[in-house]
Parts: structure tokens; sequence; C-alpha cells
């Protein structure tokens, strides 16, 4: 993959017309390497386990103080932009990592700590009404239910039902009649749920980029280069370079596509094609619940770049921690180790 990577430097230098955004991508290749290669230690998952809970701990209290204390309106394109409880959302990004490790794991504060955070982030959906985060949130659940029948046996379902148990009456209870309803009708909001999908902005954007990128052999096998820029204005999208705005964008939101639209078929397949690879091994990682969580991130990560989130980029470095991370640990000879359970240093909070 570096070997790549250096191939469509070479590419961009001397070929690629659209380069305004290299150094970016250049800064974001160089971190996901590192993070693949530092993913590989245990040490790093538990210094990252630690830190995650904190995270997730001040992002609950923060969106409450936030929701208890502000009046402000969440109902969608009515947001007070003096409101900060969209933006403290990133913090939840953690959640699927720990919250199947503890699930996997014995410890049990940390673990009742993450399955109602969860259930949190799960209503948060809802008044800011997100439909893929709502669907991201439901295959964790799934996924998270068929790793733990398959984990290990003596594994108690009863915490997999605790989960369904308290999302279910958090969200009757707690999620207001007009969020709900208004969550509800994003996914017909143009007639039908067909309609709504091809009508909606990120997959026009992705249409036009694959279509650009089969315009000759070299980009299809090379892409448009690092920090190549789908040129174009859709729905209001615009980029700013050199304090001019131009129409286009920095990142496709379709994941999958940016991958192939900015560095070629070859390179989409070497990366995604890694990803696939480990994700078939799962028997090899049948006994270590650092590995089986990884491999439920990864999966969930997959699916959810074909569907439409956005593939990691400089500006979203958390993310790009945990999908090269657990790219690098299941790529490592500690993942098929029999144990590689470990308790942090302040053991549970």
């Amino acid at each position: 993959m570096f070997y790549l990577f250096i191939v469509e430097l070479l590419n961009t230098l001397f070929f690629s017309d659209v380069y305004n955004y290299i150094i970016p991508d250049m800064v974001f290749w160089c971190f996901f390497f590192s993070m693949f290669l530092l993913g590989a230690s245990e040490k790093f998952w538990e210094m990252f386990m630690a830190y995650a809970v904190l995270i997730v701990l001040f992002t609950c209290f923060a969106s409450i103080f936030e929701l208890t204390t502000k009046t402000y309106s969440y109902m969608r394109d009515a947001w007070d932009n003096e409101s900060y409880l969209y933006d403290v959302q990133l913090g939840f990004s953690v959640l699927h990592i720990i919250l199947v490790y503890f699930v996997l794991t014995k410890q049990k504060h940390n673990r009742k700590i993450t399955i109602v955070a969860f259930a949190f982030f799960f209503i948060l959906q809802f008044i800011f009404q997100k439909r893929l985060p709502l669907f991201h949130n439901f295959l964790i659940i799934v996924f998270l239910f068929y790793v733990s029948r398959r984990f290990v046996k003596k594994i108690t379902m009863k915490y997999m039902f605790l989960v369904l148990l308290v999302v279910t009456l958090l969200s009757v209870f707690f999620i207001p009649d007009k969020y709900f309803n208004a969550t509800v009708e994003r996914f017909t909001e143009r007639g039908n749920v067909t309609k709504t999908v091809e009508t909606d902005t990120r997959y026009l954007i992705a249409g036009r980029a694959v279509s650009r990128t089969l315009d000759n052999s070299k980009t299809i096998l090379f892409g448009q280069g690092l920090g190549g820029t789908l040129l174009g204005n859709f729905g209001g999208k615009t980029i700013k370079y050199q304090g001019k705005e131009i129409s286009g964008i920095v990142e496709i939101e379709f994941g999958a596509v940016t991958v192939f639209y900015r560095y070629g078929i070859i390179f989409f397949i070497v990366i995604f094609g890694k990803i696939i690879m480990v994700l078939l091994q799962f028997g090899k990682y049948r006994n270590n619940p650092l590995s089986i969580t990884c491999w439920t991130y990864l999966i969930v990560f997959l699916i959810m770049t074909m569907v439409g989130e956005s593939f990691p980029g400089v500006s979203t470095p958390i993310f790009t921690l945990m999908v090269a991370g657990s790219l690098g640990y299941l790529s490592s000879y500690n993942a098929t180790k029999k144990s590689g359970y470990f308790v942090s240093s302040y053991k549970s909070l």
C-alpha cells in the first residue's frame, strides 16, 4: 500500500491538473500508515480504551447539560448556531469500539457506562433527524449480537438484551414525538425511500465522480491523484481555496467513491481488498476480544462506506486512528493470540 501511495504521488505531480488538496491528503496517508503500525500494539489499544471512556463520559455530560439548560430547537434546518450539541457528538465516535470490547470482557463498570452512553447516542440521532447514523447504530447492535454469540459460548446474552432494553426504554420515554416523526419522515421526504435516495445530493455527486473517473484509462487505474477535487456545484457544496470560493468539494461524502475517484481502481482494490481479507479470517480471532472488537468495527465501517458514509479524511483523525489501527491489529501476529485481553491501568471507572 505504501509503494502504491508513492506511485499516486508521482501521478499527481506529473499528470494531475487538480491537486489543491495534496498536502492535507499526504498528511492523512502518513497518519494512516502510522496508525496502522501503532495499531499492532496492545499497549496502544490499552491507552486508547482508557482515554476513550473518559472522552465518552465528557461528551455525555456536555450533551446533557446543553439539552437541559438551553431552549434551542434541533429540528432539521432550524438548529441554533450558538449550540454546541451537534458538534460535540464527535466525542461519541469511539463508542462503537469500546462498547463491543467491554461487552466481550470483564470490565463491568465500563460495560454499563458504554451501554447507557450508546443508548443516549442512539436517541440523539432522532433529535438531529439523522438517517445514516441511525442505520450505523443498528448495524452495531446486529454485529454485536453476532460476535457475542460466536465469540465465547460462556458469554451471557443478558448483556446483549440489556443493550436492547436500555435503547428501547430510553427511546420510548426520552424522544419527543416531533423529533421521532421528523426522523421517520426523512426516509420518505421525497415521496418514497427510493426517490429520496435517488435525489440525495451525496448520491448525485457519487454518480458524477464515477463518470469522471471512467473518462480514460489513466483515471480508471490511478484516479485524479492525491488531493483530486470533483469540479461542479452540487446542491451548493463549495470549497474555499486561496481565499476564493470554488465550485466543487474536497471530500466526496460517498466513502467508497472517494477512494475510487481520487486514487483509481488499483488503490481501491488494494485498500478495500485488505479490509475484506482480514474480515474473512474471523475464525482466527475467536479467542481474542480485541481482535473481535476490531473485526466488528471494520465490517460496520466497510458496509457504511459502501452505503454512503465518508471515508476518513485529514479533518477526522479519530476515525482514521480507529480504521487504520483496527486494520493494523488484525494484520499483526497479536490478533490470533488466544488471550489478547488486557485491563487498563485504571482497572475500571
